[in-house]
């Protein structure tokens, strides 16, 4: 299943719209140009924390999901821990497909 999800993150990339790092995503949770964030399992603390609080108070779904490595590989970056969905079509095909993994 991860696999699927990757493969959606790596579609929204090409097609631009997604919004890379915990600083970026925090903003775009802010403006709620962000549909839906997903931080990496392994990402610090902090920044889970900060993500967790401004998606909270923004009313923006959160998910934790896969490592930093096969985040990164999927969008084609270095090293990201953090990306937002800035598209509602794609956030929701994403959320269903992290959700129906985690059954």
């Amino acid at each position: 299943m991860k696999d699927s999800v990757l493969s959606f993150l790596g579609l929204a990339a090409k097609a631009g719209r997604l919004i890379y790092g915990s600083e970026a995503g925090s903003n775009a949770a802010r403006s709620r140009r962000a549909k839906l964030v997903i931080v990496a399992c392994d990402a610090a603390d902090n920044t889970k924390k900060l993500m967790q609080n401004k998606c909270a108070s923004n009313n923006i779904p959160l998910c934790e999901y896969a490592d930093i490595e096969s985040l990164s590989k999927a969008v084609g970056k270095g090293a990201v821990s953090v990306v937002s969905v800035s598209d509602e079509g794609f956030a929701k095909a994403i959320f269903k497909k992290i959700d129906v993994s985690h059954k």
